[in-house]
């Protein structure tokens, strides 16, 4: 169990590395699962983000743009990455959006901890549509989203 593990936080860490993100954009902090046929990660929305500052003036909450951002990253890239194997390689990629439906149930305030669960649809010609689901700490449902992105990848 302990050499899995190991081998889990390896393979975690090299998909990190290959996200084609960087603060403040990048919005996984940690994957939690990932197999074939779903990724779970988490990520901590800090409340000093720069798009609080004006959504909204009264009460900040994240917007719907950022969560579909977030489940995107985790749902459609990181899981991309792991199934066509780009981890293990060099070449240059980028991941283009082909489609986003999301749902949104509840408002998400600052300083709030999410998990990220995502379960594949598809993947077919490096193109991958997900189902994807975002809980707060208490496991509430906050938003739901279908999205699917397409990889083109650059060889050397």
């Amino acid at each position: 169990m302990e050499e899995n593990n190991m081998y889990s936080n390896e393979l975690h860490q090299k998909l990190l590395k290959r996200l084609p993100y960087q603060n403040p954009f990048l919005f996984i902090d940690n994957i939690i699962e990932i197999d074939e046929k779903k990724v779970i990660a988490s990520y901590f929305f800090h409340e000093d983000s720069f798009f609080y500052k004006g959504h909204f003036t009264h009460k900040p909450v994240t917007p719907g743009a950022i969560m579909l951002e977030c489940m995107g990253q985790v749902g459609c890239v990181l899981h991309g990455i792991y199934l066509l194997k780009l981890y293990e390689q060099s070449v240059s990629f980028e991941p283009v959006l082909g489609l986003m439906e999301g749902n949104f149930f509840n408002p998400l305030p600052p300083h709030s901890f999410v998990t990220i669960e995502s379960e594949l649809q598809y993947l077919r010609n490096n193109y991958i549509s997900s189902i994807i689901h975002l809980y707060d700490s208490k496991q509430t449902l906050i938003s739901m989203a279908k999205i699917q992105c397409n990889f083109i990848i650059y060889d050397k």
